[in-house]
């Protein structure tokens, strides 16, 4: 039954934080693919900074939204547990 359980979680999980890390690999190799061109280029002009600056700033901005987005996912399921079992969890009184 545990497998089960663990199983189904992992799907779940899985289609909410798949798009998000394919996000962010792709925005982690056109940064990539950014910098290399802004090395290659013998004399880059201003536009290629500031591609290869705002891909980094979206890259690492991303990171932080997928880093904030799988801790809220943990919530909602601890406020059903606690409202089905509210004297079995700890956590629903706020005691540690």
């Amino acid at each position: 039954m545990l497998g089960k359980l663990i199983k189904h979680e992992f799907r779940a999980t899985g289609r909410l934080m798949a798009p998000l890390f394919g996000a962010l690999l792709l925005l982690a190799v056109f940064s990539r693919v950014a910098n290399q061109i802004l090395q290659q280029v013998p004399n880059p002009t201003r536009v290629l900074y500031i591609v290869s600056v705002l891909l980094a700033i979206v890259y690492v901005l991303a990171g932080l939204g997928v880093m904030v987005f799988s801790t809220r996912t943990s919530l909602p399921t601890r406020a059903i547990s606690c409202s089905r079992f509210p004297s079995v969890s700890t956590a629903c009184s706020g005691r540690s």
